[in-house]
This record gives structure tokens, C-alpha cells and sequence, in this order.
């Protein structure tokens, strides 16, 4: 049985179904403090896409966006007091 995430807009139609995405997860990292435009090199394979998740405790307020023009690469921005895990990977 399929156990990842499927989720449906408000007339049932399915938009995002992970048990049929090939993902590969690729690291994490595990943010305390204060940072500003860090950039992440992930190294994802030919014809992937970067995917990237995280999970906040406290009240860090978190920023990620993919990079401006390298592909395989996101940036992150945080303030405030608490702690961001961030996983990613490829798909």
C-alpha cells in the first residue's frame, strides 16, 4: 500500500501524488542561528530536480528560495530564536 503524500484541490482533483515521484533525499543541515543568504550546493543527477523541506521549533522565522540562476542550488535566510531542519534531495 502506498503510504507517501497525495493531495487534492477542493474538487478532488489530485495535484501532488509523491508515491509517484522517484526521490532520492541528498542531506540535511540543522539551523540554530541567525543567518543570511547562506547558499546550499546540492548535487543533483542529470534530468533531476532539486526538492527542498523543513521542519521549524520555535520561533525562527525561515526564508529559502532557489538560487537566481544555478539550478541545483538553494539559499536560506533566518532570524530569530529556535532551530530549522532542512532536507534535500532529488527527484
Amino acid at each position: 500500500m502506498p503510504s507517501g503524500l497525495v493531495i487534492r484541490d477542493a474538487t478532488g482533483r489530485v495535484t501532488l501524488d509523491t508515491n509517484s515521484i522517484t526521490s532520492r533525499p541528498l542531506g540535511s543541515l540543522t539551523v540554530s542561528t541567525a543567518a543570511t543568504n547562506v547558499e546550499v550546493n546540492v548535487p543533483v543527477g542529470a534530468g533531476k530536480s532539486l526538492w527542498v523541506h523543513f521542519y521549524v521549533v520555535g520561533a525562527l522565522q525561515v526564508f529559502i528560495r532557489k538560487h537566481a540562476t544555478v539550478a541545483n542550488r538553494f539559499v536560506y535566510t533566518t532570524q530569530g530564536a529556535g532551530t530549522v531542519y532542512i532536507f534535500y534531495g532529488e527527484c
